[in-house]
């Protein structure tokens, strides 16, 4: 007597994104210094497809328009990125 099973198993669940992201008038300033980090009149991110099952992301383009950045050192000799990034180097970090 032979038998034969086959095993279908559940699908799994999908997870899926496709869209375009957009940020407009854009401004940042460094907490210490009080200068002007990064800003930009427009960011687009076209074409974005973002698949879970299986992982798979993919853009078309990116695009800035009036991007402008500054790298400021402070009295301390350090660059306003390395203040920005203090937690994530081992520097000081925040108050309260």
């Amino acid at each position: 007597m032979a038998t034969q099973t086959t095993h279908r198993p559940e699908p799994s669940p999908r997870g899926q994104f496709h869209r375009r992201l957009a940020v407009t008038n854009f401004d940042t300033t460094d907490d210490v210094l009080f200068k002007d980090f990064a800003k930009w009149d427009s960011l687009t991110v076209d074409g974005i497809h973002l698949d879970m099952q299986p992982d798979k992301l993919q853009v078309d383009q990116v695009k800035f328009i009036g991007l402008n950045t500054s790298m400021v050192v402070g009295p301390d000799k350090r660059a306003n990125l390395q203040t920005i990034l203090r937690d994530k180097i081992g520097g000081t970090t925040p108050l309260g």
